[in-house]
């Protein structure tokens, strides 16, 4: 449930970051739409981490045990914090 409702927002939301990116440095790609390269790198991430999820879980479950996983759990959920209390912080310019 949490990644649908978290991966079609992100999906809907990529042609307005690639088209703000390009409008702000069009010397990137020039006169090319990078679009479809966004969506290219998300189903890469996404395919990545389907892939090595389980991998990593096993190994981190077989050195760690059941208190390790949950403690890098949730030093990994605090880690979150940090990008949306600064990407998401009122800019003081706007007030």
């Amino acid at each position: 449930i949490g990644l649908s409702t978290s991966l079609t927002p992100l999906a809907a939301e990529i042609p307005r970051i690639v088209n703000t990116v390009q409008e702000e440095r069009p010397d990137i790609y020039g006169d090319k739409i990078a679009v479809t390269e966004a969506y290219m790198l998300l189903a890469v991430a996404f395919g990545a981490g389907t892939v090595l999820d389980p991998l990593l879980s096993e190994l981190a479950f077989g050195n760690l045990g059941w208190t390790g996983c949950t403690a890098m759990l949730g030093l990994l959920s605090m880690s979150a914090i940090v990008p949306v209390v600064v990407h998401l912080a009122p800019n003081p310019k706007d007030l």
